[in-house]
């Protein structure tokens, strides 16, 4: 299957609002299949994970441990990638504002 991936991020970088927007357009991303993340953080915070949540929908959707600070890293889901309901919006939460998540998404 191809498909053209899109680049999206968390509104207004690291310590943003924590919803997903195409780092293009600035449209919210909803109702889409996320085929790889990448992630940076410079420091740990207390809950030491990053979630990528269906907003609106079952929550939870990829959930990332951060073990160590300075630890980054690139993730490939695959063409099935994991899907966002119809509607729904991805939201991230990350655990420190020093977290930056970017999402492969179409």
């Amino acid at each position: 299957m191809t498909t053209t991936l899109r680049l999206a991020q968390v509104a207004g970088g690291a310590g943003g609002s924590g919803v997903v927007v195409d780092a293009v357009t600035s449209v919210t991303v909803s109702d889409t299949r996320i085929r790889a993340y990448t992630y940076a953080a410079s420091a740990v915070g207390a809950h030491k994970l990053i979630r990528i949540i269906e907003n609106g929908g079952d929550g939870v959707m990829i959930e990332q441990p951060l073990l160590v600070a300075n630890q980054t890293d690139y993730i490939y889901i695959g063409d099935d990638g994991v899907r966002a309901a119809s509607g729904n919006s991805i939201n991230v939460s990350a655990p420190t504002t020093n977290a930056k998540v970017y999402i492969y998404y179409g």
